[in-house]
């Protein structure tokens, strides 16, 4: 068969472009090596003032979780000429598009010639495998630039998923009994001055063993003032503190000491416990203390004691309290008036058991934090394996915009085929009897398909832009320390960038403010989905697809977006026509709430709550103890009195919806994929009270600070309500002025809870 000379020389041209392919491929710089600089940095470099970057060390001993705030380090040492200009962190989001956080927040860092500086820096990186960026810039150009990629050996080897624990154990020189190897979740750290200044640095921290019996961490805790105050934030935002105070207790925990404000009484003098079987009884054990030898431990007397003794000696709780917990804010202080690292309990077998139950969780120094197998059935099915997913999935349901059916795609791909293929073979063939008009009708019927599959998307999709919003208010009534939460999902109809806040509406609540020295703050970032199912920040990097082994997330745009240098606020985020893209904005204050409540319990919870607001609350629940007492509708200046007026049930009722079918009680099964926001934010709050993930089928690891159930354990009351007014409002930001709302109410579905925790007094 002859071939015309034409189509020879066109069969060549394949062949062209994967050689061409192929030699693009070869002249790339490899994965795993450094940025190349680019040519202003070339310039500068050759002109011998450029700075340098020495180091980058991350979290805590080089460990931290993706897709929560950490903070870093950076070691910058300046060229021959001064340097003046900022540190810009630039690491990966969820979805693989870029973020650029600049540093230092106030004013342009200064570097001598020659002279080293270390700089702080915090971010939020999104993916497990991402590499972090950092660069040197001035007023002018960027100066510096160096790429370090998390995984290999040095400070950025222990990169942990989303959902593993993380316990830092601080002071202690000499960590035993397996607790510092690679895998476990506890990680030394030797002084207290290496804690950030910042509370957000410390997001991705499940809990914080802080040991007081080193000389040189009790000169860091009375100097580092701003690790300290960032410390109680972190603990009042709904962290736990176990603090370990025994032998220099005079110095911390006397009348202006710097510890005194966490203690939960007053200190009066050291004391010497010579009773091992106390504390063999609370770390439920056999194994004893000091077999064979006399046991002397100096124990840090406390009288005036406020909080659950949960460990004492003495024929009463008054008499020596060796563990007391306390709440604080929405977190908790666990007090231990004596130091593990005497010989007697740092050599103790049972050493982990009663780790465990002052952190009130399992420590088991082999955990590598992998997947656990009961989850791989909900990552393969819905995508998510926490209730943080299923709320990121529930909140990307926009009305009028419906998610096309699978069946109706797979129809007009088929009809695409067959009109391309079968169809279009008939048509020249047979009707048009000239096969060269292949030429017109292949390409008409891809430009009507095409056509016809825009003008589907956006009657199904719209042209409007949409905005799904949670907002959460906590309210401690003790201390008067407040948080909001809000966690938004914007649609885009269009490719489009955004400058995104949240801003404050009005609070429908009596004016005025708590006294408090806790200094408001505002942090606002994308929301990620955990988990190594698409699109989840647990995906390896190029392990190939599927459980355990998902690639990273190929971004759809290579271009980042910047926060600004207060951490509230994002600028230029782009998304994608007919996408969304999810966002999770926290505030803390100390604001008053419009709930009083003074309640008791003398074998029942008893007294009265009254509703301040000037509007009403609605689907109301308030949870002590084992008792939900379901009050529903709370108008706006009603006073309840709990005795009269409620009927409790068991909360396990309430929460499970247990119902009679017949002689038996059941439990309505947990929907794992629904959509019911109010639904998942109940479980979200008291998911331990409700049977933890053997009910639901999800842990609730990664927003971990929604769970109330501790606070209700500890014997504090709960009361959950909604709103109807949003507490923050999503803003389109014009540079640096205020904000715009970003769609308007008609275009926003909003939720608002608002949740009390209430001391209750013991009679």
């Amino acid at each position: 068969m002859n071939v015309p000379e034409r189509t020879r020389r066109n069969a060549w041209h394949p062949v062209a472009w994967l050689a061409l392919l192929v030699t693009v491929v070869a002249c790339a710089p490899a994965a795993g090596q450094d940025e190349t600089p680019t040519r202003a940095t070339v310039e500068v470099a050759a002109k011998g003032a450029a700075p340098t970057i020495d180091e980058l060390r991350v979290g805590f001993g080089g460990r931290y979780k993706v897709g929560s705030w950490t903070s870093g380090e950076v070691t910058i040492t300046g060229g021959s000429a001064p340097f003046e200009g900022h540190v810009a962190i630039v690491v990966p989001d969820n979805d693989g598009i870029p973020t650029r956080v600049t540093v230092p927040p106030a004013r342009d860092l200064q570097v001598a010639a020659g002279e080293s500086s270390i700089v702080p820096v915090y971010f939020k990186q999104g993916q497990l495998g991402g590499a972090i960026t950092v660069e040197l810039h001035d007023k002018h150009t960027r100066r510096a630039i160096r790429t370090f990629r998390p995984g290999a050996a040095g400070s950025l080897a222990g990169i942990m998923p989303s959902s593993t624990r993380l316990i830092l154990n601080i002071g202690e020189q000499d960590s035993t009994a397996g607790e510092s190897r690679r895998g476990s979740p506890l990680a030394p750290l030797k002084n207290f001055s290496s804690l950030p200044d910042q509370w957000y640095g410390l997001e991705g921290v499940d809990a914080i063993l802080l040991h007081t019996a080193d000389s040189r961490i009790v000169e860091q805790l009375k100097s580092d003032s701003t690790q300290r105050a960032a410390l109680d934030i972190w603990v009042r935002m709904g962290g736990r503190l176990v603090l370990c105070v025994g032998r220099n207790a005079p110095e911390l925990l006397a009348a202006g000491g710097p510890l005194a404000e966490f203690a939960p009484g007053t200190f009066q003098a050291l004391v010497r416990l010579r009773q091992a079987t106390v504390l063999e009884a609370y770390a439920e054990t056999s194994e004893p203390l000091a077999p064979g030898a006399s046991l002397e431990i100096e124990v840090a007397q406390l009288v005036e004691v406020r909080g659950r003794i949960e460990s004492f000696s003495g024929s009463g709780p008054s008499d020596l309290p060796l563990v007391v917990r306390t709440p604080r804010g929405f977190g908790e202080i666990v007090f231990v008036a004596f130091d593990l690292d005497q010989a007697s309990i740092a050599n103790w077998k049972a050493r982990p058991q009663l780790l465990s139950r002052l952190l009130g969780m399992a420590v088991d120094p082999t955990a590598s934090g992998a997947l656990p197998a009961d989850t791989l059935g909900a990552v393969t099915t819905l995508g998510f394996v926490d209730l943080a997913g299923q709320l990121r999935s529930a909140l990307d349901q926009f009305p009028g915009v419906p998610l096309v059916p699978f069946w109706l795609v797979a129809i007009l791909i088929a009809a695409y085929i067959a009109c391309i293929g079968p169809v279009d073979y008939y048509l020249v063939r047979h009707v048009l009897k000239r096969p060269e008009s292949t030429w017109v009708t292949f390409s008409l019927s891809v430009v009507l398909f095409a056509v016809g599959a825009a003008g589907l998307a956006y009657n199904l999709k719209g042209s409007e832009l949409r905005v799904n919003q949670l907002d959460v208010v906590d309210f401690d009534l003790e201390s008067g320390f407040s948080r909001r939460t809000s966690w938004a999902n914007v649609f885009s109809p269009a490719i489009a960038t955004y400058d995104v806040a949240f801003e404050p509406r009005t609070a429908p609540s009596p004016a005025g403010a708590a006294e408090s020295s806790i200094s408001p703050g505002a942090l606002l970032s994308w929301f990620g989905l955990t988990g190594t199912g698409f699109g989840g920040m647990d995906a390896t990097a190029g392990a190939g697809g599927g459980i355990g082994g998902a690639s990273s997330n190929l971004p759809l745009f290579s271009v980042g977006y910047d926060y600004n240098r207060t951490l509230d606020g994002l600028y230029g985020v782009p998304i994608a026509v007919w996408s969304s893209k999810p966002f999770v904005g926290r505030t803390w204050d100390s604001v008053p709430g419009g709930i009083q409540a003074e309640l008791s319990d003398d074998g029942r919870l008893t007294g009265t709550v009254r509703n301040k607001l000037s509007v009403p609350f609605t689907h109301c629940v308030l949870i002590y103890d084992k008792w939900a007492y379901v009050i529903r509708d709370f108008p706006a200046g009603r006073e309840l009195d709990l005795a009269i007026d409620i009927d409790p049930q068991t909360v396990d009722t309430y929460l499970r919806k247990v119902t009679a079918v017949g002689d038996r009680k059941v439990a309505a099964p947990y929907n794992q994929a629904g959509f019911d926001v109010p639904r998942i934010v109940e479980l979200m709050t008291a998911h331990e009270l409700a049977g933890g993930k053997s009910y639901t089928g999800l842990a609730n690891q990664y927003q971990r600070f929604m769970e109330l159930s501790d606070l209700v354990s500890r014997g504090r009351a709960v009361l959950i309500g909604r709103l109807s007014e949003p507490a923050l409002t999503l803003v389109r930001r014009d540079g640096e002025s205020q904000g715009k709302q970003l769609a308007p109410d008609e275009q926003t579905q909003h939720w608002t809870f608002h949740r009390y925790v209430i001391p209750v007094a013991k009679q």
